[in-house]
């Protein structure tokens, strides 16, 4: 899995192949902290009327770290047909009332995501507002897209991201190569991070690279 390599070059190529347990929601790409890229295995055009709303990190770190997030959400001028809750495992926790236009529940992170998936009878009609303790938001549902809207709520990387996804996502599968070009003078380090729609995740190890002359 993981790996330390001298490298010639100033540039090496990162293969990456990926077979999931359910469809792929996104392949993240790191150089240790840093973000390289995020890739989804879906098209813009593929987009339909299905928003998640994922709420995750923590209050701070050790103990009293959990990031309490119930609250409520609403919608204007649209309706929900149905919602999902992932990443919830505690039986008191989840979706505990759901109407036509209104939902609340009650959830918990320290770390970690949770999500609540909403299918909407119009794509992009009317607003969303959602209600919680760390934060509060006021959105039009035709600005969420394919790309995360965050809403920073402090703590230790305590946030609300929206996506939009498509209705039914199918891929589970997913390969790709991308040219990586190394640091200069010190360690690259390199490793790839999977979220399934279903919210699990896997992550590489990662591969530490170092130039040095031949």
């Amino acid at each position: 899995m993981g790996d330390i390599a001298r490298v010639g070059s100033r540039e090496v190529d990162l293969t990456a192949h990926v077979l999931g347990s359910a469809p792929i929601e996104r392949l993240e790409i790191f150089d240790g902290t840093d973000r390289i890229e995020t890739i989804r295995p879906y098209r813009t055009e593929e987009l339909g009327r299905r928003i998640r709303v994922i709420f995750e990190g923590a209050e701070q770190r050790g103990r009293s770290r959990a990031a309490v997030w119930d609250g409520g959400l609403t919608v204007e001028a649209n309706r929900i047909l149905s919602a999902l809750m992932i990443n919830v495992w505690n039986r008191e926790q989840g979706i505990t009332g759901q109407s036509s236009t209104a939902l609340s529940w009650k959830g918990v992170t320290t770390g970690n995501l949770i999500a609540l998936d909403l299918w909407l009878s119009e794509r992009d009609s009317g607003t969303l507002s959602i209600v919680t303790r760390p934060a509060k938001l006021t959105i039009p549902i035709g600005d969420i897209g394919r790309e995360d809207v965050v809403f920073d709520a402090g703590g230790l990387e305590r946030r609300i991201r929206l996506i939009r996804l498509p209705d039914s996502p199918e891929k589970s599968n997913l390969a790709l190569t991308r040219r990586m070009t190394l640091r200069e003078g010190e360690d690259t380090r390199l490793f790839v991070k999977v979220t399934q729609i279903d919210g699990h995740q896997a992550w590489s190890s990662p591969i530490y690279l170092f130039r040095s002359a031949l």
